[in-house]
């Protein structure tokens, strides 16, 4: 009797140390003394592999089997190696075991199994055959082989298989669900619809079997049924769901003080195709919302269907919906069972045939597609119907990345290529909504130009999607589409003679007015406005090309000619608010702010439903210093619009200026829950940081980084000891003054870093290389060669120091790079970058400053870019001088030469800090978080003192208390 457990001992250990000799012996021992010991070697073996050992299986039966072939332990050596990917050494392991038995049905079928999941269906298909005439019973290997000619495509003799098959074994569900597979790529429908009813009565829940079924029903148009089929989809693996924490709507019934979140799935052409739906529930919900892909969102907006708009992997919060709700599940709720009605959903332009006929192409969808060999068209066997003539300019719609070949033959047609690294769907939109034509397979820029009423031509290959229906022109999707279909698979040559011809055709009825939007395409507005000019005098009421033409004089600055342009828009189309927008943009930009007033208000009388109109006119407001009006009007929106986070940021942004920033902190963390915009979160880091609430405040400020678009690769330490004999980037962030203002940290990082690099924009090279404050300085265009261990954007250093030290390090001061002796002159400075225009608060004009240059000081001017009025009233003081060159370098040399700075919060004040220059600066009312709230003397600079407004906008005290401060002195 065998000693199992002595035995086994024996063999581990054998195995483990991989004594396969010793191994083979002690088996040939075992099997003398014992006899016939197979079933107990069989065991063995498999249990080393259930132990997950196959490998160690396999090397001690592969040495085993060399010398003694046993078939049983040859099937597990072949099973070992199966199920560690080896696929080829398992099939000749079984073609062994066939050299030792001959014919085995089993075996045959192992090997044929093998070759069918490697995709070798031809290899399979000869052993499946083998195991099928030693047994012709063998269903596993009729199935196998059946399969394998549905994917050969030898459909006839795959039906011979699955039919043999019924004959053993007629309560298989997959079998008919195969042949009902095959019917349909026959197109032989009823056939297809009949063995699916045969699989679902056999297995009701048979979810692949309920799909296809829907598919050929919507194929069909036979509605009624078609939708309820269509939910089945919900429950396939491939289908995209949402991870939404809401119940799925299931009627429309006690839904009209709920909230709904609409989703998108499946491809973007489906969530284009279905968005027609939306407007038919619009009164049974008291709010829709839509979660969608980010390419889709633009396209979402411009449909003004939805209340509020959210972006797939963003954290987003639902917890004001009630339900959620499948945008393809539509029809099925709404009982779609007619013709499915066409619903304009953008706006269309209008459009003026041209002699050039602009043709927009797309010739491949998604790789990824399952049937995408079949819908896309080689690049080159697409150019076959496009006309030759001269008067036909194309325009490449294709999205991502070209290949070489075909950059080569769109040169070939001298394609134009708009549409590559569009991030979404806006710009695709702008590009057809500007073409005559679209000629594109079947994807999702026929959606697109589809939903527009753009007329688009479509090659439909013989076995194309349910939604082309199975014959016609026409579609029921979209009236604008013709269609085009192949009558056999893979033969294009007579659909491109008929799209070629068709172009033809319609090219006759097309006529011109291309020509200008396409130099207003290509930002040519001096070339575009004769050309408008021309085409409005034949067509005035044309109120886009008009808009276009004002736009372009705009840009031109002949803004007088545009203000007509704008009024003779309103003449025609009193209630164009696309008009009143650039009207009142046109004054703003020239801070006629009477007129920009004057304009918006007659906008809002004539749409008192626009948002953008009524945002623009509080925005005005703000600029002007009416807070309490642009307030009133926020408020008003907050009513209408309480989940708008634009409105809340501008209520909180309001409440800051007024020192409120309780209620401002409440309104920016409202509007970072709806939105993460970057700009909430900086500006309540901005209060944050005023309160000097460094910890959470720095922390807020930090959120930036998920948004910025970097031109490196952010790699930033969680804790300051981690830079310890580290390599440090510092790259530049934000403006120059933030740059001085944030060296203090650069510094402290050379304390304990190996080395320290500073990165900046070119200007300011030479001179921080001067400075060697840094063990090399670079611009951005070099640092991309360059290898760090740390690349940290200036402002993180702040926040990464704070987190160590509670503090933040006093001011390195820096040296006299360019040994500068001192004058008698005093640096003045009034202005920094105009833009935004809500932080010209903290300008001054030329004007309040006069009453400065009357004292008998002698001043230097620090600005450049000095305008013709500014230089009129500077030429009236004799102690005031300008800068020699607006060089940086110069700039430095001349705050380092004054005896004091006298200069509004910006860049000056900083480099004049940084030297320890004696600075006077004026801070507006609501000034910058690092002036804090009250103080004189900044925490930042020695040699800064505040000197701060009374009142919002009113320097008259501000200043008059500097001049009796040089008087004092």
């Amino acid at each position: 009797m065998i000693n199992e457990l002595e035995i086994i001992e024996q063999f581990d250990t054998l195995i483990k140390i991989k004594a396969y000799d010793r191994l083979r012996l002690a088996i040939w021992e075992c099997t003398n003394k014992n006899g016939d010991c197979i079933d107990f070697l069989e065991n063995f073996f498999e249990k080393w592999i259930n132990r997950g050992k196959s490998q160690n299986v396999i090397e001690a039966l592969e040495n085993l089997m060399f010398y003694y072939p046993i078939p049983n332990l040859m099937i597990i050596l072949a099973e070992a190696q199966e199920k560690m990917g080896n696929y080829k050494n398992s099939i000749s392991t079984y073609q062994k075991i066939l050299n030792i038995t001959g014919s085995n049905s089993s075996i045959f079928y192992q090997i044929g199994r093998l070759y069918y999941e490697n995709k070798d269906y031809q290899s399979a298909e000869i052993y499946l055959l083998k195991a099928i005439k030693t047994n012709y019973l063998f269903t596993e290997a009729i199935y196998l082989l059946a399969s394998c000619y549905r994917y050969l495509e030898n459909y006839n003799q795959s039906l011979t298989y699955f039919k043999h098959y019924l004959k053993i074994d007629s309560q298989n569900a997959n079998v008919f669900y195969n042949i009902a597979v095959i019917y349909e790529q026959l197109s032989e429908w009823d056939k297809s619809l009949h063995y699916l009813d045969y699989a679902l009565s056999i297995n009701p829940n048979f979810v692949e079997a309920h799909w296809n079924k829907a598919l050929i029903l919507l194929r069909l148009q036979i509605f009624d049924k078609a939708w309820k089929e269509f939910e089945w989809r919900k429950m396939r693996k491939e289908f995209l769901s949402k991870k939404i924490d809401l119940p799925e709507l299931i009627d429309f019934e006690n839904s009209q003080d709920k909230s709904v979140l609409v989703y998108t799935e499946q491809g973007l052409g489906d969530s284009l195709q279905f968005l027609r739906f939306v407007p038919n529930i619009k009164d049974k919900f008291q709010k829709i919302g839509v979660l969608c892909e980010e390419n889709l969102k633009s396209i979402f907006q411009k449909s003004q269907f939805f209340d509020e708009i959210f972006v797939t992997n963003e954290q987003n919060d639902f917890s004001k919906y009630h339900l959620k709700l499948s945008l393809l599940s539509l029809p099925f709720l709404l009982d779609v069972s007619h013709k499915v009605q066409e619903i304009p959903i953008f706006e269309q332009n209008q459009r003026i045939p041209g002699k050039i006929i602009k043709v927009g192409i797309c010739w491949r969808g998604n790789s990824e597609h399952l049937n995408d060999k079949n819908r896309s068209i080689a690049i080159e066997n697409f150019l076959e119907m496009l006309p030759q003539e001269k008067n036909f300019q194309f325009y490449n719609l294709q999205y991502g990345e070209l290949s070489e070949s075909e950059i080569a033959n769109l040169n070939k047609i001298k394609a134009i290529n708009l549409m590559q690294n569009s991030p979404d769907f806006e710009n695709s939109l702008q590009i057809i909504s500007s073409l005559d034509l679209v000629v594109s397979v079947d994807t999702a820029i026929l959606h697109l130009s589809g939903n527009m009423g753009i007329k688009t031509l479509v090659p439909i290959s013989a076995k194309s999607d349910w939604r082309w229906g199975i014959s016609g022109k026409s579609t029921i999707w979209y009236n604008s589409v013709e269609l085009f279909r192949q009558t056999k698979l893979g033969v294009w040559d007579d659909v491109f003679e008929k799209i070629r011809n068709r172009i033809k055709i319609l090219a006759y009825s097309l006529e011109n007015k291309r020509i200008a939007v396409e130099f207003l395409r290509n930002g040519d507005f001096a070339n575009s406005i004769p050309h408008l000019e021309e085409y409005l005098a034949n067509f005035p009421e044309d109120v886009s090309s008009a808009n276009n033409l004002a736009i372009a004089l705009v840009n031109q600055n002949q803004k007088e000619k545009a203000v007509q342009i704008f009024h003779h828009i309103l003449d025609f189309n009193i209630k164009y608010e696309k008009a009143y927008l650039g009207l009142s943009d046109l004054y703003f930009s020239e801070d006629n702010f009477s007129k920009t007033e004057e304009v918006l208000e007659s906008g809002i009388y004539q749409i008192p439903n626009s948002l953008e109109l009524k945002k623009s006119l509080a925005y005005l407001y703000f600029v002007t210093n009416r807070l309490s009006q642009s307030k009133e009007i926020y408020l008003n929106l907050k009513e209408k619009f309480p989940e708008n986070a634009e409105i809340l940021y501008n209520l909180g942004v309001l409440s800051q200026e007024e020192k409120d920033f309780e209620k401002a902190k409440f309104y920016l963390n409202n509007a970072i829950l709806l939105n993460e915009n970057p700009k909430y979160h900086y500006a309540l880091s901005e209060i944050l940081l005023t309160e000097k609430q460094y910890e959470v405040g720095l922390s807020e400020f930090e959120n930036r980084i998920k948004f910025m678009k970097f031109t490196f690769l952010p790699k930033i330490p969680t804790k300051w000891n981690e830079i310890e004999n580290k390599e440090i980037a510092i790259y530049e962030e934000q403006g120059i003054g933030d740059t001085f203002n944030l060296l203090r940290f650069a510094i402290e990082t050379k304390k304990i870093a190996q080395k320290v690099f500073f990165v900046c924009r070119d200007e300011l090279v030479d001179f921080f290389r001067q400075t060697k404050l840094f063990d090399a300085v670079f611009t951005f265009a070099e640092s991309e060669k360059m290898k760090f261990d740390f690349s940290i954007p200036n402002f993180s250093l702040f926040p990464l120091f704070w987190k160590e030290f509670k503090e933040i390090p006093p001011v390195y001061e820096l040296p006299n790079l360019f040994q500068i002796e001192k004058t008698n002159r005093f640096g003045v400075a009034w202005r920094g970058n105009p833009f935004p225009h809500h932080n010209r608060k903290r300008h001054l004009k030329l004007e309040e400053l006069e009453i400065l240059f009357q004292t008998e000081n002698e001043f230097v001017v620090l600005q450049n870019d000095l305008t013709e009025h500014e230089l009129q009233i500077l030429s009236n003081y004799k102690n005031v001088h300008l800068r020699e060159n607006p060089s940086f370098e110069n700039l430095v040399k001349s705050i380092y030469s004054s005896q004091k700075i006298i200069t509004i919060d910006s860049l000056f004040l900083h480099v004049a800090g940084s030297f320890n220059i004696p600075t006077q600066a004026l801070i507006p009312f609501s000034a910058d978080w690092r002036w804090g709230i009250d103080e004189k003397k900044s925490i930042w600079y020695n040699s800064v003192w505040l000197n701060r407004q009374n009142s919002d906008r009113n320097w008259k005290s501000t200043i008059e208390e500097i001049i009796r401060k040089l008087q004092d002195e």
